[in-house]
């Protein structure tokens, strides 16, 4: 093999590393996102946790009905520290922003103030598609936004 080709073949093989690189980081972030900001609904949870403690506990229908309510609230304890959360995360992007915008110029700052709208728009549009779709029953859940969390601080209302 010539010093040429055994170069070109070390450099398609660093090229195709760096491929996959890319993809799989591509891949995990995409992945990340869609289950940081599309979170399932605490209904899904709960069918999906009653459904795997039915299964591989071989639960009879009198011990389902008694764990149903150990589970509704559990899952409901999931949903408030996902509200608690996003409320968090939206503080430390406003104190940061603040802070931020004192060093920035006066058109730096127009455009910290653009990002900041478009990040707002993003979370509510978020907050929409994960809190008012349409139930079993196809009517909108009423309990979604009479949540004690409301929607993510920072949001416009819906």
């Amino acid at each position: 093999m010539s010093p040429f080709s055994k170069w070109k073949t070390i450099g398609y093989a660093v090229a195709i590393f760096v491929a996959g690189g890319v993809s799989g980081g591509a891949l995990g972030v995409y992945e990340t996102k869609s289950h940081l900001f599309d979170p399932q609904r605490e209904q899904e949870i709960a069918g999906h946790w009653r459904q795997r403690l039915t299964d591989k506990l071989g639960l009879t229908p009198d011990q389902v009905a008694q764990i149903n309510p150990i589970i509704d609230s559990g899952a409901t304890q999931l949903r408030s520290i996902r509200a608690d959360t996003m409320q968090r995360l939206n503080k430390v992007f406003e104190d940061s922003y603040s802070k931020i915008s004192a060093i920035l110029t006066p058109d730096q700052r127009t455009k910290l103030d653009q990002m900041d709208k478009e990040r707002q728009e993003m979370m509510q549009q978020h907050w929409q598609e994960n809190h008012h779709h349409s139930g079993p029953g196809g009517s909108p859940h009423d309990d979604e936004d009479s949540s004690p969390h409301g929607p993510p601080p920072g949001s416009p209302p819906p």
